[in-house]
């Protein structure tokens, strides 16, 4: 038999594109084990959080910088009778869901670009911020926090002495709501 195309493997994830709107906020978990140590040690479904600024378009703090993140557009199809826009979120996500304020639509363009525009001034190029602020959050015994706490201070002063940290992804999503 021979081989009429290579096929490459499709994204474990899609999401529909033509349904996004600027501040959307984004859920997700991925499949990597620290992902799953977050959802688990946090109580929650997920592990990572950002604001849809385009349907083309993340703002987030992932875990390296603070920075736009691109939806890859994947296509469209017909759904439903209608044509549905398709792209896949970055990274290998294996939960994800999509939330709007109840009172975006209220908000207008002028306001939430200078919302995105002072969180931006403030956060983007910054580093995650440090690990050992995610410990008392955590669903540990206070002996266990403990022991996380001491260990993330240690990483953080010999891995990431001249980061400039910045806020975690739920904080930059809130933040930004609370400039709106």
């Amino acid at each position: 038999m021979r081989k009429l195309f290579k096929a490459r493997a499709l994204p474990r994830f899609l999401i529909r594109t033509d349904k996004l709107q600027p501040g959307d906020v984004l859920l997700t978990r991925g499949s990597e084990k620290m992902s799953k140590a977050i959802a688990h040690f946090s109580g929650g479904e997920y592990s990572h959080t950002s604001l849809c600024v385009t349907p083309q378009f993340l703002f987030e703090s992932d875990g390296e910088i603070i920075a736009y993140r691109l939806i890859s557009n994947e296509g469209s199809a017909t759904l439903h009778g209608e044509k549905a826009e398709f792209g896949a979120i970055a990274g290998n996500s294996a939960r994800c869901a999509v939330y709007r304020h109840p009172l975006l639509s209220d908000v207008d363009s002028a306001r939430f670009d200078l919302a995105l525009e002072e969180e931006m001034r403030e956060s983007y190029g910054k580093d995650y911020a440090e690990m050992y602020r995610l410990v008392p959050l955590a669903r540990l015994k206070p002996w266990a926090k403990a022991i996380l706490d001491n260990y993330f201070r240690l990483e953080h002063s010999i891995r990431y002495h001249d980061a400039i940290p910045g806020p975690f992804c739920s904080q930059l999503v809130a933040r930004f709501y609370q400039r709106l």
